[in-house]
């Protein structure tokens, strides 16, 4: 018998497949996230927001 609970908030899950090709790449990946000490999920926000600031001062002129 299926419940639903109509209060609960609804998440969205993925799986990140990296594929024999992309091998040494999840192995960086999950050194990076033993070194930052977070989740994959926190990894992977980490990572957004490090290249949204780095593109934000890349555009951005420096003002002295």
């Amino acid at each position: 018998m299926k419940t639903n609970y109509p209060n609960s908030p609804k998440k969205e899950t993925i799986t990140i497949y990296f594929g024999e090709r992309h091998f040494d790449t999840l192995n960086e990946f999950d050194t990076l996230k033993r070194r930052l000490r977070r989740s994959r999920t926190g990894t992977i926000d980490f990572l957004l927001n490090y290249y949204k600031q780095t593109e934000k001062r890349r555009v951005e002129p420096v003002i002295l």
